[in-house]
């Protein structure tokens, strides 16, 4: 139990308290006085103060927190922080206090932003520190907040203002720096970093020097040490740098002086650019203009400055040589002044033109007159002469190409004359590139393949051949082309542009551009169609002539055999004219005996011999007087009509042979037919002109008698029509013998020609030219048929010297001659005839002489003879005809021909023609 005070004690404790309520209240009052202070001190600063509880809410807050939230001080009490700031402002202020919580450590400068009671945003920079009880428990947070608003736009503006300074800076490609008073780098953009290859740490706080050597370093120095001395700024001093991987470089730098708010000078500040490759671009520049002037003052073509009026402004030294005016007196000069008047309107429109696209002319062509008065030609090229992105004048160069001009004028007269004589001459000419397209040829080859010269340019060899030829074509430009060596004379099948075939002898050579290099093919074409077709007929006249020489020699050799037949049957009708039976089997013999002589004189026909007796005819009569000879051997059914005009022109012909003629090919155009048909021979007259001729070959100049033999029988074949003039070639079982072949051996004998037209299923042509005769007669008749007349012997008194081979013709000819009253003398050989003229002592008529004899020729045997007996009258006998070699003697002198074999009538006949005097028409 407590002990109770006394009474002293009490009063004591008392007088205590009353002590302490007296300092209390002293204490009271000095606290008032010092809140009071307190209150009137926060309430007189511009920056809030205030105190928050652990929850954020206000507990205490001076007026100038109520100014700047617009709030009143009831209105503000106990608000929360969260209701006047925004979101993220409430959550970084949360977060501080919570620091403030934990750590108790004040926090300052903090910067948040406030929404004010009118809506508007505010920012203010927060001081804050811990509030604690007596016992040191936290119990909510005090701090100072002042509005920095101004202050806060203010710094944006800055910062704005610098970043984009900073993006300027950045933003140039020339370097930007800034030093201090000593060349230390201070500041600097990117783009100076570039110029010398350093990072920014690398270039921070170095100084110029570290980049320059001693003779840049004097030299940048002496400058910053001008613009530090006068302040006066230095633009574009160059400046040799060496940058970080020891490469030298150059830059072209300005410098200005950089002072503080006192103006003190402070530092240095510039712009750099690197002018390396432009440096070395002026270098490059420099030596090229060095190389221009070389080359304008050596170039051996005339360069020419010119204003816009013409006048020379610059030439260079080859102008002396090419125009022969000096320099000097050039520059005076104006384009008129040694330009041709021709030429003065076309280098105006020139210039013009070059003014107004401000694009050159190349290599336009001059003529000027130089200063000796010689005429030159120039090549010129001129251009724009700009300055400042204007033309102010001209500048060109000119070529001296006189000799080029005189050498094209020389070459233009040459392809001229090459081009007359490509087109004169009648050979194709062709070049073709390596494809084989025509690139050039002349009008003979559009004519050998009727394309006009507009179809052939472009197309190709092988358009114009056959896929045949055409391959053994390519395998001729193959091996040009391979070996270089020309191929000439290949034949080469072509086509003309109706699809005609025509043959041709071509040449092909390779042509070479001028580096040697093949370019394509050129030759010649010449067309062989009509060679062909004569070498082929020559090939069939050499095998005809040699058939013929057969045929001759054959119908020799039998008309010798026949004439003792006919003659002896001549001696048996003289002897035994009473015997009927005898003269019976004698008209046998004697009928027998001229069909053979026919065949002989077919024979001899067909052997160029069968002109027996040339006069001058009507080839209309002779048909007149054959076709009814000949009608009554047509086939049934086949009708012959006949266009035989008066008017038809006279021609030399044996007419026996005519009859020939127009009996063996009516005689085969009736075995071309088949059932009915029509057989169509007319003459006409005619005047072939070259053309024609051409068309024809054999066909000579001059007016000619056509006689046509036309029919619609079945018609040949190419392989039958090249051997209808073959002897013995028929189509029929049955052949009639010699046919064509004599027609085409009297017809050539004639100096004649014969066509053949024919095509299957469409008949047959022949026709047959003649040479016509203008100055002659025709004679009124035309003669009797051989051996067909009955004539009268005529006796004789002479003597008849007999050269002949052969004993039976010799024993037929003396038994005839003595019959007839002559005297014979007989020689078996050349030499014996020739010795019994000289040496028979009595006269002597008329030698009968063969042409065939054993020791030598009756040619041979003629002349000597006629030297022993000068007046000795010789009649030739022969069983070739008169156009073989009976004619030679016949034109040395000798009085009459007789061919074999000869009825003893037709002897008698001879003989006494000759031996009268006269000189008979040859017989036979």
């Amino acid at each position: 139990m407590a002990k109770k005070p006394h009474y002293e004690e009490l009063e004591q404790r008392i007088g205590e308290l009353e002590q302490e309520t007296i300092e209390l209240k002293r204490t009271a009052a000095v606290l008032r006085q010092s809140e009071e202070r307190y209150r009137t001190v926060l309430d007189s600063i511009e920056e809030a103060y205030f105190e928050v509880d652990l929850a954020g809410n206000f507990t205490f807050f001076n007026d100038s927190l109520c100014r700047m939230l617009g709030y009143s001080r009831e209105e503000l009490l106990g608000k929360n922080n969260r209701e006047y700031m925004p979101p993220e402002s409430s959550r970084e202020i949360l977060a501080l206090f919570s620091q403030l919580y934990r750590t108790g450590k004040p926090v300052k400068k903090v910067v948040y932003e406030i929404i004010g009671k009118d809506g508007l945003r505010h920012f203010h920079e927060l001081s804050a520190s811990l509030m604690k009880d007596a016992t040191g428990k936290p119990i909510g947070f005090r701090g100072i907040s002042h509005d920095i608003t101004d202050l806060k736009k203010a710094w944006d503006a800055l910062r704005e203002s610098e970043a984009k300074y900073r993006s300027i800076l950045e933003g140039i490609e020339e370097g930007y720096y800034e030093t201090d008073l000593a060349g230390n780098f201070t500041f600097f953009n990117d783009p100076m970093l570039k110029v010398g290859g350093y990072s920014s740490d690398e270039f921070m706080q170095t100084n110029f020097r570290s980049y320059s050597d001693e003779e840049t370093i004097e030299k940048v120095h002496m400058v910053f040490n001008s613009v530090y001395v006068t302040g006066r700024s230095v633009r574009a001093f160059e400046w040799k740098i060496r940058r970080k991987d020891g490469s030298e470089g150059y830059i072209e730098a300005s410098v200005s002086l950089m002072r503080n708010s006192t103006d003190e000078p402070i530092g240095f500040r510039g712009l750099v650019r690197d002018v390396t490759q432009r440096k070395a671009m002026d270098e490059r520049l420099r030596e090229s203009e060095e190389r221009y002037r070389n080359i304008f003052n050596n170039s051996t073509d005339f360069v020419y400055v010119l204003d816009l009026k013409g006048n020379f402004t610059d030439v260079n030294q080859a102008a002396e040589r090419v125009t022969g005016y000096k320099r000097d007196e050039l520059l005076k000069m104006n384009f008129r002044d040694y330009s041709s008047p021709s030429a003065h309107q076309e280098i105006l429109d020139a210039f013009h033109q070059i003014f107004d696209t401000g694009k050159p002319l190349q290599d336009f062509r001059l003529e000027v007159t130089v200063k000796d008065g010689i005429k030159k030609y120039f090549e010129t090229s001129v251009g724009p002469l700009r300055k400042g992105g204007n033309i102010v004048g001209f500048q060109g160069s000119s070529r001296d190409i006189t000799r080029s001009v005189e050498a094209e004028r020389a070459l233009r007269r040459s392809e001229a004359k090459y081009r007359m004589i490509l087109e004169s001459i009648e050979d194709g000419y062709y070049e073709v590139d390596l494809k084989g397209r025509f690139v050039f040829f002349n009008d003979a080859l559009c004519s050998i393949y009727r394309y006009s010269r507009n179809e052939l340019l472009g197309m190709s060899i092988g358009d114009l051949t056959d896929p045949e030829t055409s391959r053994k074509g390519y395998e001729v430009f193959h091996a040009v082309f391979a070996t270089g060596n020309p191929s000439k004379g290949f034949e080469w099948k072509g086509l003309q542009k109706d699809g005609s075939e025509i043959h041709l002898a071509a040449s092909v050579s390779l042509v070479r551009d001028g580096d040697g290099q093949p370019i394509g093919f050129r030759g010649l074409v010449r067309d062989i169609t009509e060679s062909r077709r004569l070498q082929s007929q020559l090939q069939q006249a050499r095998k005809t002539e040699a058939i013929a020489t057969l045929a001759g020699g054959i119908a020799h050799q039998f008309n010798n055999a026949l004439t003792p037949i006919i003659g002896n049957v001549g001696l048996l009708e003289m002897d035994y004219r009473q015997n009927e039976n005898l003269m019976g089997c004698l008209k046998d013999m004697k009928s027998a005996s001229r069909r053979m002589a026919d065949l002989t004189r077919q024979l001899l026909a067909y052997a160029r011999g069968g002109k027996y007796n040339a006069t001058v005819m009507s080839l209309r009569d002779v048909i007149l007087e054959t076709l009814p000879l000949i009608e009554h051997t047509l086939n049934q059914g086949v009708r012959l009509e006949a266009d035989l005009p008066e008017d038809v022109m006279a021609i030399d012909a044996d007419s026996n042979q005519m009859q020939m003629v127009v009996s063996a090919v009516i005689a085969n155009a009736n075995e071309a037919m088949e059932g009915s048909g029509c057989i169509r021979i007319s003459v006409r007259n005619i005047d072939p002109d070259p053309a024609f001729r051409k068309g024809c070959p054999g066909l000579g100049p001059g007016p000619h008698v056509c006689l046509c033999v036309a029919d619609n029988g079945r018609g040949m074949d190419e392989e039958t029509k090249e051997k209808i003039f073959d002897p013995f070639f028929t189509t029929h079982f049955i052949g009639r013998g010699l046919g064509m072949a004599s027609v085409y051996g009297i017809v050539a004998n004639h100096g004649g020609t014969i066509v053949v037209d024919s095509e299957v299923g469409k008949g047959t042509t022949v026709r047959i030219y003649l040479p016509a005769v203008i100055s002659r007669e025709i004679p009124q008749e035309i003669g009797q048929a051989v051996m067909g007349a009955t004539v009268h012997l005529p006796r004789g008194d002479a003597t008849i010297l007999v050269i002949e081979d052969e004993a039976d013709v010799m024993d037929l000819i003396r038994t005839a001659l003595e019959r007839l009253g002559y005297r014979v003398l007989e020689a078996a050989t050349g030499g014996s005839a020739i010795e019994i003229a000289r040496t028979f002592e009595a006269w002597i008529d008329l030698a009968l002489l063969d042409i065939k004899l054993p020791d030598m020729t009756g040619a041979q045997v003629y002349p000597l003879i006629m030297d022993a007996r000068p007046k000795l009258k010789v009649v030739v006998c022969s069983g070739y005809s008169i156009e073989g070699p009976a004619q030679e003697i016949l034109k040395a002198g000798a009085e009459g021909f007789i061919q074999k074999p000869f009825s003893i009538s037709k002897l008698a006949e001879k003989l006494n023609e000759v031996l009268q005097g006269k000189r008979p028409q040859e017989t036979c």
